[in-house]
């Protein structure tokens, strides 16, 4: 093989490799939007409730969102400042809903994949909640 191709072949795999380490590294950060609030804890949430009920105003089927969490899952996550990015996803969120065709449907994040960009404690973390999450909803499935 012509060493200019074999140089050329190495090139672009150490390229690719390189490409999605820091595409693993970087996941968590682009996923996740952090912001600090002008406010205070409870007037932060205060304002976010009243700005969300003043957008309301049109009328759909009804959606239900569900929150499930284990307070020994959420404890595990909550212990590490460097871990706490993921609390936008706490507790684990479902929701269910009717379609147009009239079918109610379970709809949830698949938190075994997104737990895989994370890595670490938030990973194994994320698994076991996901393992009781999906417990509760196939009693349903």
């Amino acid at each position: 093989m012509n060493k200019q191709i074999f140089s050329g072949l190495i090139g672009l795999v150490v390229g690719v490799v390189l490409t999605g380490i820091v595409i693993m590294n970087m996941a968590p950060s682009m996923m996740i939007v952090e912001n600090k609030s002008k406010f205070g804890y409870e007037e932060t949430a205060e304002k976010i409730e009243q700005a969300a009920v003043k957008k309301a105003g049109f009328e759909t089927e009804p959606v239900s969102v569900i929150e499930l969490c284990h307070p020994v899952h959420a404890a595990k996550i909550l212990k590490s400042d460097g871990d706490k990015v993921v609390t936008s996803m706490m507790p684990c969120r479902g929701s269910i809903y009717k379609n147009n065709d009239g079918e109610v449907i379970v709809s949830r994040m698949n938190t075994s994949l997104v737990s895989k960009l994370f890595g670490g404690n938030v990973a194994s973390t994320m698994n076991i909640a996901t393992e009781d999450t999906e417990e509760i909803y196939n009693s349903v499935l």
